[in-house]
């Protein structure tokens, strides 16, 4: 009887050396297919995911990319202009990484180098295709992650400078003042007890500039309405006393602008300051001092052995 041949051993390399080469005619197919697609329309499946990765990469970050471009090329912001198309949030419950910067924050960041190189127009143009209320006010739950202190000093810094120090503001200028102020309002009030104390310690920084003042105004009227909204200011009696502390240490510091002999900080700014900046100034502390003490008083009558409430 005949034996069968041995299908491992005697068929097995001619098997595999068809398959070597089905992948080499596979592999010059798939190149001859890429070298036709513009006229036979074939992509590679493969092309086309890399493809839509770099679109949607492209689309995150473009808005970044237009805003450099302002700063870099000014005399073509008018063709630019059309092009920035500003951020907008995602559902509230989908939450940024902790060292990932708010997208808000390069608009922020670059308006007034924008402004400086292309105009006031130009930056309050920019400014308002943000829709500040989407990002903040219709938030359900009214969490910004990370914390908001990188977005409150990049529009402190918006606000400062687009104060008027002179009648020879533009109007122009006015209006992207007044947009900044209403962007750091909305910011603050939903995140007052978040920012208070790192707002008062950059604010003890330029205790005279009169640049701040409408910060300084802004801060009172929201802390007087969080206490007629909630009774109180929602910030700890611990982080108050600290805060306090923390301003009476700043004013004692010698001042290195008087001319006087151990002259505090304190007396440069009754002395120098403007009286509408100092009047600011004392309406906060009055309306922190005297929450200070209906807290302590609550304590007391509690009973209660700690502040931190």
């Amino acid at each position: 009887m005949l034996g069968l041949p041995n299908w491992q051993t005697e068929y097995g390399p001619w098997q595999a050396a068809k398959k070597q080469n089905s992948d080499r005619e596979l592999a010059r197919a798939k190149k001859r297919m890429r070298r036709e697609a513009p006229t036979q329309g074939y992509q590679d499946p493969t092309d086309v995911l890399q493809a839509a990765e770099e679109f949607l990469t492209s689309l995150s970050a473009g808005y970044g990319r237009v805003l450099d471009l302002f700063v870099a090329l000014p005399h073509l912001s008018a063709v630019l202009l059309p092009t920035f198309i500003a951020p907008t949030p995602g559902p509230c419950s989908k939450r940024m990484k902790p060292n990932e910067p708010h997208p808000l924050f390069s608009i922020y960041e670059r308006l007034m180098d924008i402004r400086s190189r292309c105009g006031p127009e130009v930056a309050f143009k920019i400014l308002a295709t943000v829709n500040i209320n989407l990002w903040f006010e219709n938030c359900e739950d009214r969490q910004t992650t990370p914390p908001p202190i990188a977005l409150f000093h990049a529009l402190c810094r918006c606000v400062k400078q687009t104060t008027a120090v002179s009648d020879s503001q533009t109007e122009t200028d006015k209006d992207l003042h007044q947009l900044c102020l209403k962007h750091l309002r909305i910011l603050l009030r939903l995140h007052l007890s978040e920012l208070l104390s790192s707002a008062w310690a950059q604010l003890l920084q330029d205790i005279c500039d009169i640049r701040t003042l409408p910060i300084w105004i802004s801060l009172a009227e929201l802390a007087e309405t969080e206490v007629k909204e909630f009774g109180s200011l929602t910030i700890s009696t611990e982080k108050l006393i600290i805060l306090l502390n923390t301003t009476s240490s700043t004013f004692s510091k010698i001042s290195t602008l008087s001319s006087g002999i151990n002259e505090t900080l304190y007396d440069e700014f009754f002395h120098a300051a403007p009286a509408d900046l100092i009047e600011a100034v004392l309406s906060l502390l009055y309306i922190l001092l005297r929450e200070l003490g209906v807290k302590l008083g609550c304590c007391v009558r509690a009973k209660h052995m700690t502040v931190a409430h």
